[in-house]
This record gives structure tokens, C-alpha cells and sequence, in this order.
């Protein structure tokens, strides 16, 4: 098992000639540094790190930041960054500073479904890299906005298409704007609620368009419900697949005490949907 770190690499801020830095905040901690997955690593200390960027990303400014020396090497980055020349080749080096199995990935600015395409494909080049077992960490604090989402659609497509076992753990978002009134300090939030819901919608969708239960039972086996009713829809969903109707009468004449757990789960994401799963109960 690795824990794996998938980071976007922007362009950077230049002030008085150096990139400009950020104290970024994770649990109590402050990090010092111009890239948010830096802080992460030095926070978390990841297996291996993906990064992603364009032809203009600051691979120069990365480069010595992750523990690069070779001066030429850094001004040759400088200078093809800078005319917007960097190519995948030109990030060998820069990869053998990373942690063993860690890559650099340049892609397009996404300006049309082509270019949207060609990043699509780069980020499943990531998802071959990842094995069963792995612990997924997105960072999408940097570069465009639509890289942002083109990394949060790929962690969803993923997990869905993969036939791997591999679990994304968080997602992070260096919130800078909030700096300027948190004395010059970036907290860093982990927004992966935004995943658990998308996983719970499609556990609703799956039951509305194929009865299927299964999505269900697991995500409310993870949110901790009450072990008898986690039983109850999986023997629902046996007898929906066995088509008992005697077994499914019974479900329904005990499910409104079942459905109360659920309405008054401590889950918020439960409680949000439960009006949902009760509605589903009462078509029974």
C-alpha cells in the first residue's frame, strides 16, 4: 500500500525575484513554501507524488524546492518554462528527485474538447500507476480552475471504472484568499464531503434505476448505522434478487422503525438523503 499525493503545479508570483510563499496550515501546523503539495509532503510524507502542469508551470521553482542542485539543469527549466517549451522529456531529471515511482506530467490548458481530451488521457496515464491497496490524496489548489475539476471528475471516474482497490483519502484545497484576514496564514481544508456525497447519490440512483441495494448497505456499513438495520437492506436486497414477496411484505411492515435510525442519524450526509431512502420504502 502507498499514499500516493496527485498535485496541480501553477505558474507562480514573482516578488522582488523570488516565487512568492505561503504559510500554509494542516492540523496545527504551519508549513513555509511556495507549493501547498510541499507542505503536504512534508506533513504527511507521501510514498510517491504526481504532479501536473503545463508547458508554463513553475517546474523551475519545483525543481529546488524538492531538493534539486543542479543549477544548470534549474536555469534550463527556467528558460524553456519561461517560452512555454517544457515537455515531458525535459522532466526526466526533475522526476529522479521525486520519490521512487513518482512522475511529472505536462498537459494541455484545456481551451477546447481536444486539449480537455488530451488531459483526460494524461490523467489516466495516473490511474495505471496506482495500485490496489493505495491511499489517494488530491491537491487542487493550484493552476487553472478547470484542472481543479478535471481532478475531482477523474478521482469519481476512477473509482468507479477501476477494477483496483484503491481508496481516495482526501482532497485539499489551500485556501489563500482566507489568508488575508488569518494573519498571512493559508489553512488548508479537506473537501473530500464533496465525494461522499457524489458516492451516496449514486447509491440512491443505483436503488431508483436497477434495485440495487448493495451501494446502500456498504455506505452505511462505513457511516457506522446501527448493525440490524445495515442488516435489514441487505435482506432486502436478497429478497428483491430472489423476488420473495412474503420476505418483502415483512420489510415493509418493520421498515418505518428502520427508517427512523436512519432520519435521526448524526450523519449529515445521511440525514440529508434519508427523505430519499424513506420515499423508496413507501413505493415498496
Amino acid at each position: 500500500m502507498a499514499r500516493i499525493l496527485i498535485s496541480s503545479l501553477g505558474s507562480g508570483n514573482k516578488e522582488a525575484g523570488e516565487y512568492k510563499q505561503a504559510k500554509y496550515e494542516i492540523d496545527g501546523k504551519v508549513y513555509k513554501t511556495p507549493f501547498i503539495a510541499d507542505a503536504l509532503n512534508q506533513h504527511i510524507q507521501y510514498d510517491k507524488i504526481f504532479i501536473v502542469g503545463t508547458n508554463k508551470s513553475i517546474w523551475d521553482e519545483a525543481y529546488t524546492v524538492f531538493g534539486g542542485t543542479d543549477e544548470k539543469y534549474h536555469e534550463e527549466l527556467f528558460e524553456k518554462k519561461d517560452k512555454g517549451s517544457i515537455k515531458d522529456v525535459d522532466l526526466v531529471k526533475f522526476n529522479k528527485i521525486l520519490k521512487n515511482g513518482s512522475k511529472s506530467i505536462i498537459i494541455n490548458y484545456g481551451l477546447n474538447d481536444n486539449e480537455l481530451w488530451f488531459n483526460f488521457e494524461k490523467f489516466l496515464e495516473i490511474e495505471k500507476l496506482i495500485e490496489n491497496g493505495d491511499e489517494i490524496f488530491l491537491d487542487i489548489t493550484h493552476s487553472f480552475r478547470s484542472l481543479s475539476i478535471m481532478s475531482f471528475v477523474m478521482a469519481q471516474f476512477s473509482s468507479t471504472i477501476s477494477n483496483k482497490n484503491f481508496k481516495i483519502k482526501g482532497l485539499y484545497y489551500g485556501m489563500f484568499e482566507y489568508s488575508y484576514e488569518n494573519n498571512g496564514i493559508t489553512p488548508i481544508v479537506d473537501i473530500k464531503l464533496l465525494l461522499e456525497i457524489q458516492e451516496w447519490i449514486k447509491a440512491i440512483d443505483a436503488i431508483k434505476k436497477y434495485s440495487d441495494f448493495n451501494p446502500l448497505v456498504a455506505l452505511l456499513e462505513t457511516a457506522g448505522i446501527e448493525k440490524n438495520v445495515n442488516n435489514a437492506f441487505i435482506q432486502l436486497n436478497n429478497t428483491i434478487s430472489m423476488a420473495n414477496m412474503a420476505a418483502m411484505k415483512e420489510f415493509i411492515t418493520n421498515a418505518n422503525k428502520k427508517i427512523t435510525a436512519i432520519e435521526n442519524s448524526n450523519n449529515k450526509i445521511i440525514a440529508l438523503l434519508s427523505p430519499e431512502i424513506k420515499n423508496i420504502v413507501e413505493e415498496l
